[in-house]
């Protein structure tokens, strides 16, 4: 096992993270990566992880860096005192902050814009002249910003909300309550993903898997629309997917055990309702090369992400490719020109 340098850069790491300083351990352990994996990749990759990257991926708190750091910087920045979690920046100047002139992402992992190094949000401000507080995360649901006052609170101080169709696997009910991760009320079971769950429940009866959809479907719409009536400036609501609305509805469940690809259980009705609310509607057309190969930020040569079990992946088959981005940031220009001018 290659061995790492800078013994006090580890300790400055250590001390970071024990006061629960995850920006600054983030900058440190991206700071270091960089040196050493332009020095010799196959040599440190293994040890960066082992010792930076596997701890600063504890509860999640930064983000796909901690498994793509050899492949993007996202600039990881703290946000406010409510959420643990590092988002992606660059984060605005105070000055911008304190004035509202931004522009707020509430996103998942494709706004976030996992693998790639030049966010949509990057190509908007080439053209338009506003900084963007890209507030995306990955997994996220509706509940996860109307939970937080303080995203809230930022969000309708800023010129515009660009809100993404969020995932229906995200909510639940009564009987499996929580967000994505979910376990029937009152059970010692634990907790899984709700789509695993909802496959294993397929298995032994299709009739209540769907069902559960059924039941599970409203509430999604009902969440995410007040969401956006929460938010007090325009709202620009976007589809981004490697399918059209159109392309899945819950009838499918009672033949095929097939909940949708993203964003899971929400169908062509459902973003009707959504879009009525919003300000504005855009549907970024599907991704034409959903699978790809992952190359290094500092080399272009091929490199592999990590998995959270510490295992290796070298190719893309599940995150949009740079073209929905590219797509988006060109559907984007116009409607916010008009609210940010």
């Amino acid at each position: 096992m290659a061995e790492l340098p800078a013994a006090g850069v580890g300790a400055l790491f250590d001390a970071c993270l024990s006061r629960g300083d995850a920006e600054r351990a983030c900058a440190i352990a991206m700071e270091l990566a960089t040196s050493l994996l332009r020095a010799d990749a196959e040599l440190y990759r293994a040890e960066l992880w082992n010792r930076y990257f596997s701890r600063l991926d504890k509860h999640y708190r930064a983000q796909y860096q901690s498994y793509d750091f050899e492949i993007a910087d996202y600039q990881m920045f703290a946000f406010g005192r409510q959420s643990p979690q590092l988002f992606r920046g660059p984060r605005p100047a105070a000055v911008d902050l304190a004035s509202g002139n931004y522009v707020t992402v509430f996103g998942a992992a494709q706004l976030f814009g996992r693998y790639h190094r030049v966010s949509f949000c990057d190509r908007l401000k080439e053209t338009l002249d506003i900084p963007f507080l890209n507030l995306s995360f990955g997994g996220a649901g509706p509940d996860f910003y109307l939970r937080d006052s303080e995203m809230m609170t930022v969000a309708n101080r800023g010129r515009a909300v660009i809100l993404q169709v969020l995932s229906g696997r995200s909510v639940g009910c009564d009987e499996y309550p929580g967000m994505r991760m979910t376990a029937r009320a009152g059970s010692d079971d634990a907790p899984e993903d709700r789509i695993a769950l909802l496959t294993r429940i397929w298995g032994e009866n299709r009739h209540e898997a769907l069902r559960l959809v059924k039941k599970w479907q409203p509430r999604y719409v009902d969440l995410m629309k007040k969401l956006i009536a929460s938010v007090s400036v325009p709202v620009i609501l976007v589809w981004v997917s490697d399918r059209r609305p159109s392309d899945w509805t819950s009838e499918i469940i009672a033949d095929s055990c097939d909940f949708g690809s993203f964003p899971q259980l929400v169908d062509a009705p459902m973003v009707r309702e959504l879009a009525k609310s919003a300000d504005v509607f855009m549907e970024v057309p599907p991704d034409p090369q959903p699978e790809f190969h992952l190359t290094s930020r500092l080399t272009g040569k091929r490199c592999p992400f990590f998995r959270p079990n510490g295992s290796l992946g070298w190719v893309n088959s599940y995150y949009p490719s740079e073209q929905p981005q590219i797509e988006l940031a060109r559907a984007l220009q116009e409607p916010l020109r008009k609210f940010v001018s």
